[in-house]
């Protein structure tokens, strides 16, 4: 607690809850006495229960005890007291969770432990004889359903003592339906031994309802489906047989049906054996909703399409039996993932469509004579229509023949639809299913040219027209405007309850914002003692000597396993704060540092001055991951392993589950193998191979991978399905707002005055992906960091553990993202409709892992995947070809990243590959000529997103890359790649003439001025910035890497390309590899010093000339001593020489220079020598020295200033410019 102060402050702040009216305070006075009066008098249940039924002796010896000397009308007295009493403080508690804000309440209940007292009550034994007692449970059940319906964080309180509601009675499983309740992530945890209790419940205890509804609300929670719920429920009832499940299917059973409904014309009794046949013809409906295709096969066998419609039809069915029937015919047979035959070749769902006509044209003259009938109008108006469009707006309905001999049936049901449209008494927001049912039957009648009558027609163009000119009303902001208007004004009381609680918000979020750096800094030093606990203690004493070799962490690891089924919150706990002392994330301001630097002057320094430790606040510091020590790092990884932290998470994950837990675990092993540490990955190999544990740890790691897949097939269906529908949903819109046509306009389309432009394209939000599905993250990257640094032992043993059963993990991993990306539905060229933003990371980590498993190479994992039957290698491939679009339109730095994560695969998939078996497989699906078009495109491609991780050109090259590899096997390919060739213009002018020998001269008389680049070849870009190298692999064999040259490395210089070549020494073995690699950091330094010159433009153009500089300088030093050798001895002080023979060589030499200058070879130097004997003969060979000696000094000057500037010598200070060699050489 000394480290989670400040955290349990904001925690106690965030559990306030304001009293604010008088009201409240009294609710609060009378929960308080309640409460209290409640606990006192289940505390002493003894004195006032009546235990007659439940036996032992003991118990009777008690009471006799406790109430000796008391007549027997006095206990009987005070019994019916207490009992009074008890039921009293039940309805005033009832009663207060059902009226006024009752999620205000429910959380003062909460706060004040009301539900820990109920649950003491449920647990008082009782004679079962006992009316009063029971109704008093009856109240308790009704209040913990009340206290936790609609509320998560109470529900979760509750389903802690789940165990106590898994009894056979009616009560704890209404209960045990509300604790679930709406809640997907209870629904998704909820095993099987909870499903398999109801089930039993409902073959020992009697056919209940309310053992149904509980199977029934598991299903669908939060608006989403759970598949596990589904398949678990559909096998129970199966296997369950005739004692659960009860059909109406032989004649007498039929008869005995009818019989029923004829008694439940008024309605259906809730415990009458036909509720419960709804309510289970209702629950198979709901475990095939949402298109499962296990579901939907099991339904189908358990009531056939035949026997549904019969029950349907029959004249004596009631409405709610037709609710029940056409649910499941709709969920079972229409809706479907899979094709139901039966449904399009028969003429069942035909006579099914007659009859909902007559059930139409029954709701509209029932309402004429005004004798409405709701349960019927619900029938129509919800499952009536839904069933129609689903039929006809199925994609299965299209190869449907029986369409064309049943078009009197369809135009019938457009009659009875519109015909219910026009009604009057039809409220506004069931008009909408109605609409789109006539939408849907006109485009189904357009398409199958099924002629229509003239006035039928017409009222379809008008039914439509109605539709959308309401719902551009409904769009106009003046509609909207006068909505709002029209309410009432709420009360300007600025103490209002809603105010009060708002203030309250903002003072708790701005506590949050400022206790967050103070929480990060407090839980920041307790990472720092559990780094050095040993600094707690004394000097000399034993529990430091223990500290310091380690036995703290050691036995703060074992208790973590301890705590894993007793305090979960806690082991969690743990687990994040092992996991920050390995990978640190320091995360405060100024005032967090101050309050770091004060704990760890309390608690591990003490006798510190702050000025003698200034480095307090950075104990233990860890940068961003670029900057972090990952020396340190490892030391702290190695270390924990030592005290038992890989067997912890091992032992973990194998046992757990509890799948916070398990994450936390994962996360751990994560930490312990970031940044690539052998070491660990070793020592978790051997503790797989030693305690045989690998079957069991893999079997979790499988069973997770499978559970994903099997969630990801379920989801995805319902995605693809709901996208269809909604791109059907705009088609048809269109078609209808096409059809709009005033009267007498001509033809012209209907504008509506204020209607706004259609808005910019929005990303759809994307369905949540399951827990089971967002565990996978950590899990893939685990896996990937097991065979970081090519680790071939680890890499073959997630393929195969020699043991009884072996899990292939590198086969699961690509089965995977086969699923993610959807190809099990045969539509590699829609993976726009499964790669989201909401699923792209995860597909990312996939591709990485799976990179991963082949690198170094592992050629056994080459092969496993390349071979594998699924379409993963095509999946691959289309993520590099495909456009992944809606994804690209608004993310387009996720899409860029997709395709370099799978061209590296590929890449991976073939290195070191001497066969062309993997090359074939690739090349499969491969279209050369679109591949080049990728490339191209990839080039061209102007990023539009800021600091992304990856541009579009870096694509292109690592696709380029892949595209070379795989023309080595594919002649067409290799032709595409081949750039195209440009014929070279000739040069003209005085710099092209010097352009050969004089090339530093030639930079000099080049023009800075930028000149206007004519765009480049893709192909040949890509093919001058990359580079190949041989390497000879141990067994001697040689082998071409191909890489793309870093763009860095075009700012190294040609002297520094000359000298390496030059100066480079052999080994023993006569390589010079060595050598180079020694040079390699030296010369990405120069590279990086290169680049920031550009910045520098002065000291850039001196520099970037240093070999003219030199150049001329040795040029001056040559003539210098020419003309000292041919003229010495001389006089100093001659003046001009007039000698002929200068003259004439003064001449010979320019002509010289002329014809070298026409033909570009060797014209400089003899036009130097002329103008110097030039100079000799007018100034004399003194003047002419001194004016050489000069140029020279100065030369060498510039000579020096480019040196420096070129190798960036003078930033790292004079003293290293004075200890430089070369520098003090030149």
């Amino acid at each position: 607690r000394h480290f989670s102060q400040r955290q349990e402050v904001l925690h106690t702040f965030k559990q306030v809850q304001l009293l604010i009216s008088a009201q409240d305070v009294d609710n609060y006075k009378l929960i308080k006495a309640d409460l209290d009066h409640l606990r006192t008098l289940v505390e002493k249940s003894e004195l006032w229960v009546e235990k007659k039924g439940s036996g032992g002796g003991e118990g009777k010896e008690k009471d006799e005890g406790a109430a000796e000397g008391k007549s027997p009308k006095e206990k009987l007295e005070k019994g019916n007291e207490s009992y009074q009493n008890v039921k009293e403080i039940l309805e005033r508690l009832n009663k207060m969770c059902s009226t006024g804000v009752w999620k205000k309440q429910q959380r003062l209940l909460k706060n004040m432990g009301a539900h820990k007292v109920m649950l003491d009550l449920l647990q008082i034994s009782y004679d079962k004889n006992d009316v009063k007692m029971k109704e008093i449970i009856k109240y308790t059940h009704q209040f913990l359903q009340r206290f936790c319906m609609g509320n998560q964080e109470n529900q979760a309180l509750l389903h802690k003592n789940l165990a106590l509601f898994l009894n056979p009675g009616l009560l704890e499983a209404e209960t045990v339906q509300h604790i679930f309740s709406n809640n997907y992530q209870l629904c998704t945890e909820i095993s099987e031994s909870v499903l398999h209790h109801f089930i039993h419940c409902l073959a020992t205890h009697g056919r209940h309802v309310q053992y149904l509804n509980f199977l029934h609300t598991i299903i669908k929670a939060e608006g989403k489906y759970v598949k596990k719920c589904q398949d678990m429920v559909m096998t129970e009832l199966t296997n369950a047989g005739e004692d659960v499940v009860v059909f109406y299917n032989d004649k007498t059973s039929f008869d005995y049906m009818l019989e029923l409904m004829a008694e439940s014309r008024e309605g259906v009794g809730e415990n009458s054996p036909l509720r419960y046949h709804i309510s289970l013809v209702e629950l198979l409906a709901a475990c095939a909703e949402g298109k499962n295709v296990y579901t939907e096969i099991k339904c189908t066998s358990l009531l056939p399409l035949e026997e549904a419609v019969h029950v349907v039809t029959h004249e004596d069915c009631i409405t709610e039996v037709k609710i029940a029937y056409v649910n499941f015919v709709n969920h079972c047979y229409v809706d479907t993932e899979v094709e139901m035959k039966e449904i399009y070749t028969s003429n069942h769902i035909w006579k099914l469509f007659e009859n909902f006509t007559v059930d139409m044209a029954q709701v509209c003259s029932k309402r004429e004579k005004h004798l409405p009938d709701p349960i019927l109008e619900k029938y129509i108006i919800n499952v009536v229509f839904d069933t129609i469009t689903a039929f006809f707006s199925s994609p299965f309905s299209e190869n449907s023949t029986s369409l064309q001999t049943h078009h009197k049936i369809v135009t019938q049901l457009i009659q009875s639809s519109i015909r219910l449209l026009d009604c009057s008494w039809l409220q506004q927001q069931h008009k909408g299913p109605v609409e789109t049912c006539i939408k849907t039957l006109s485009m189904t009648v357009k398409s199958r040219s099924i002629p229509l009558s003239l006035e039928l027609d017409d009222r379809i163009k008008k039914a439509l027209s109605n539709s959308v000119q309401n719902s551009l009303n409904r769009s106009n902001p003046n509609y909207k405007s006068t909505s709002r208007s029209s309410r009432a004004v709420p009360s300007s009381n600025p103490w209002d309850y809603k105010n009060i609680i708002e203030k309250l918000q903002d003072i708790i979020n701005t506590l949050e914002e400022r206790l967050k750096p103070l929480v990060n800094a407090e839980l920041s030093v307790l990472v720092d003692v559990l780094h050095q606990p040993e600094l707690l203690f004394l000097e000399g004493t034993d529990v430091r000597q223990r500290c310091e070799s380690g036995g703290f962490i050691s036995k703060l690891i074992q208790h973590t396993k301890a705590l894993m089924s007793s305090e979960e919150k806690l082991c969690i706990k743990v687990l994040r704060t092992l996991q920050e002392m390995l990978i640190r994330t320091l995360d405060f301001d100024e005032k967090g540092i101050l309050l770091r630097k004060v704990l760890l002057q309390n608690y591990l320094f003490p006798n510190k001055k702050n000025n003698q430790k200034n480095d307090l606040a950075e104990l233990g510091a860890a940068g961003s991951e670029q900057e972090r020590d990952w020396a340190m790092v490892a030391a702290v990884q190695c270390r924990l392993d030592r005290e038992g932290g890989t067997k912890l998470f091992t032992d973990l994950v194998m046992s757990t589950k509890n799948d916070k837990i398990f994450q936390e675990s994962i996360q751990l092993a994560i930490c312990l193998l970031e940044g690539g540490n052998t070491e660990i990955q070793n020592s978790f190999y051997k503790l797989m191979m030693g305690d045989n544990k690998s079957e069991k740890f893999f079997k979790v790691l499988d069973d997770r991978m499978k559970e994903a897949q099997m969630d990801i097939k379920a989801t995805v269906s319902v995605n693809v399905s709901e996208m269809t529908h909604k791109a059907n949903e705009k088609e048809l819109e269109h078609a209808g707002s096409a059809a709009l046509v005033l009267p007498g306009s001509e033809g012209h389309p209907l504008l509506v005055q204020g209607q706004s432009p259609p808005p910019p394209e929005q990303p759809e939000v994307e369905m949540e992906m399951g827990p089971a599905v967002t565990i996978m993250k950590p899990i893939l990257r685990f896996l990937q960091l097991l065979c970081e640094n090519h680790n071939q032992n680890l890499q073959n043993f997630l393929r195969v553990q020699n043991n009884k059963t072996n899990y292939n993990l590198v086969c699961e991993t690509l089965q995977f993202l086969d699923i993610m990306c959807g190809s099990t539905t045969g539509g590699l060229g829609l993976l726009g409709l499964y790669i989201n933003e909401s699923n792209v990371h995860l597909i990312i980590q996939t591709l990485e892992t799976l990179t991963e498993y082949c690198q170094g190479p592992c050629q056994e994992n080459q092969t496993c995947i390349v071979t594998h039957e699924s379409n993963g290698i095509d999946i691959i491939t289309a993520l590099i070809l495909n456009d992944i679009s809606p994804l690209s339109r608004y993310r387009m730095e996720m899409v860029l990243q997709l395709k370099d994560n799978a061209s590296k695969l590929l890449l991976a998939l073939m290195e070191s590959r001497h066969d062309n078996e993997n090359a074939e497989r690739i090349l499969f699906n491969l279209r050369p000529r679109e591949l080049v078009e990728v490339i191209k495109k990839a080039y061209l491609q102007d990023s539009e997103c800021e600091e992304v991780e990856v541009s579009s050109q870096e694509v292109g090259h690592n696709i380029y890359i892949l595209a070379q590899q795989l023309a080595r096997h594919n002649k067409i390919l290799q032709n595409l790649l081949k750039p195209q060739k440009k014929s070279p213009e000739g040069e003209e002018g005085i710099s092209s003439m010097l352009n050969l020998n004089n090339r530093p001269l030639s930079q000099m008389l080049k023009s800075s001025v930028p000149v206007d680049v004519v765009e480049q070849d893709p192909l040949e870009f890509y093919d001058q910035q990359t580079a190949q190298i041989e390497i000879v692999r141990e067994d001697r064999s040689m082998e071409q890497i191909v890489f793309p040259v870093h763009p860095i490395c075009e700012f190294l210089t040609e002297e520094s390309k000359f000298r390496v070549f030059n100066t480079t020494e052999q080994d023993e073995q006569g390589s010079k590899v060595t050598h180079f690699f020694e040079q390699t950091s030296f010369l990405h330094g120069e590279m990086e010093w290169q680049k920031k010159l550009r910045s520098m433009p002065v000291l850039y153009w001196f520099s970037r000339r240093m070999s003219l500089w030199g150049t001329i300088s040795f040029n001056l030093a040559v003539f210098i001593n020419l003309i000292i050798a041919f003229f010495y001895p001389y006089d100093s002080g001659q003046g001009a020489i007039d000698d002929s023979m200068l003259l004439m060589l003064f001449w010979i030499l320019i002509g010289l220079s002329v014809l070298g200058l026409l033909s570009q070879r060797y014209g400089l130097q003899p036009l130097t020598l002329a103008l110097i004997l030039r100079s000799i003969y007018h100034l004399g060979i003194g003047n002419t020295l001194i004016l050489l000696g000069s140029l020279n000094l100065i030369n060498k000057v510039v000579f020096v200033v480019s040196f420096v500037g070129n190798n960036g010598t003078f930033i790292m200070g004079y003293k290293a410019m004075v200890m430089d060699v070369e520098f003090l050489y030149h």
